[in-house]
């Protein structure tokens, strides 16, 4: 597992100065290393699998249902 981090480390670091040397700019407030989890189009990705997104459907969990539906 560590050298797994470590090559990731080093790859992410040559991506990096490339990204410099090409006059690559990269939003600071956008680019977050090492996430546990990642938002994606409604979904939390993470080691665990895949789950809804809570921002997402908090519409659906607060939604009031009718008592006289029928």
């Amino acid at each position: 597992m560590a050298e797994a981090i470590t090559n990731h480390d080093a790859k992410m670091k040559r991506l990096l100065d490339r990204c410099g040397e090409r006059g690559v700019k990269l939003n600071g407030t956008k680019f977050l290393l090492k996430q546990t989890s990642v938002p994606y189009i409604g979904h939390i990705l993470t080691s665990a699998g895949v789950k809804p997104d809570p921002a997402k459907i908090e519409a659906i969990i607060t939604l009031k249902l009718r008592s006289n539906s029928w």
